[in-house]
């Protein structure tokens, strides 16, 4: 039986065969365009675990932490297993034809180039962690590919992942692979939506795709009722993120605005809010919605990716969460009594800000090299002294909470 699940049959496949998110990706198939896209069969993950003998090991360290030191101690030993591991004999072909299937356009005979490629990870529990990237990207190389592959399933192992698995209980697991062609883009369209809210917030801005959020993005807030602008703010952005093909990698660099500096039409960001809310009905109530699109060279939108978040209710104790809360005196210069809050206000005053950006600056500089993202720390930190607005300051929050989680 083949582990290559095309999207449109996914909904005849079990969760384990294709988890969450491409069961997400089947139902939106037939109402909203995608990328080209193949899933991976979970059985692919267990296949793997197997021939590394890995299949209990992490499961049973996992559900015997206690200690934040022992949660940082798994992700470092299954990201070393699981990167250097080797995916059996009989699968390689397999996914040899998936890199070859995904990355070559078979409606165009004269193409020579491979395309780039988004890998994500599916899980057969509902994956809310916005703390690891939502996709590896790669290009050329098929042992690139596999290497993204190792990738989605190392991240499983992250003090996030787990965490989350252990606030829900979870015994075990599978993970599919999405694979996705990336086609060539104009603009890139980011959307989050919440249940009880009436209003959807859109970002734009032009370029390949900025997961680490550096690029400076437009900004608008739309009514969901009517589905209207009521308010926008427009950036001239001088930075765009391109896809370098010699590193396999997304870099930054310069960038000037022809024209009009608005990335994108009022007529486009009302589309998205439109896609938006036709995801959402996919969301159970209280939740909350972040989708990613793109405007291709066609002028089609195209849906990339979705992350729900569930309503936050009464949580089981949790040995990780339950530990006393570590004191913002340790990390930034704070009142004793005053415990670690480092989320986003929208009523900072000037004084404020001021003081909450030197500190998270401070301590992004001081503790870099304890976070996974690593080199993306020096690009937070050089958007931050570019300009400080709310998107910079939730990237720079996303990086100091990882590396808070991570404490050792």
């Amino acid at each position: 039986m083949s582990i290559l699940i095309p999207v449109k049959k996914g909904l005849e496949e079990p969760i384990q065969a294709v988890g969450h998110k491409g069961l997400l990706f089947s139902h939106l198939e037939e109402s909203m365009k995608l990328p080209f896209s193949l899933i991976i069969s979970g059985k692919v993950f267990e296949e793997f675990l197997a021939e590394n003998g890995l299949t209990t090991k992490f499961r049973e360290r996992e559900h015997n932490i206690k200690l934040k030191e022992e949660m940082i101690s798994l992700f470092k030993d299954a990201t070393h297993e699981i990167m250097s591991g080797q995916f059996p004999t009989h699968t390689i072909e397999d996914l040899r034809e998936c890199f070859e299937l995904a990355s070559l356009d078979t409606y165009n005979p004269n193409q020579k180039k491979l395309e780039i490629l988004a890998i994500r990870r599916s899980t057969d529990y509902v994956d809310e962690d916005d703390h690891i990237p939502s996709a590896k990207y790669t290009k050329n190389e098929f042992d690139e590919f596999l290497r993204a592959i190792k990738t989605c399933f190392a991240s499983l192992y992250s003090p996030s992942s787990v965490s989350q698995r252990l606030k829900q209980n979870i015994d075990s697991f599978s993970c599919a692979i999405i694979v996705s062609r990336i086609p060539n883009m104009e603009t890139c369209f980011e959307s989050d939506f919440s249940y009880h809210q009436n209003t959807i917030r859109v970002n734009s801005y032009v370029g390949f795709l900025d997961p680490t959020k550096t690029v400076p993005r437009d900004s608008f807030i739309l009514s969901s009722e009517f589905l209207k602008v009521v308010h926008s703010t427009i950036l001239r952005q001088d930075i765009v993120s391109v896809f370098d093909v010699l590193t396999n990698s997304i870099k930054q660099q310069k960038f000037v605005f022809h024209g009009s500096s608005q990335s994108a039409t009022e007529q486009l960001v009302l589309e998205i809010g439109r896609l938006t809310k036709k995801i959402s009905s996919q969301m159970s109530v209280g939740a909350s919605l972040k989708s990613e699109f793109l405007l291709d060279k066609n002028n089609q939108i195209i849906f990339l990716d979705a992350l729900f978040k569930q309503a936050t209710g009464e949580e089981k104790p949790n040995p990780i969460v339950s530990q006393p809360k570590i004191q913002k005196e340790e990390f930034f210069d704070a009142k004793p009594e005053t415990t670690l809050d480092i989320s986003i206000k929208d009523n900072f005053s000037n004084d404020e800000t001021i003081t909450f950006v030197d500190s998270l600056k401070s301590f992004l500089k001081a503790n870099k090299h304890k976070s996974k993202f690593g080199p993306s720390i020096d690009i937070v930190l050089r958007a931050l002294e570019n300009e400080v607005n709310k998107d910079t300051l939730l990237q720079a929050v996303v990086v100091a909470r990882e590396i808070i989680d991570c404490w050792d």
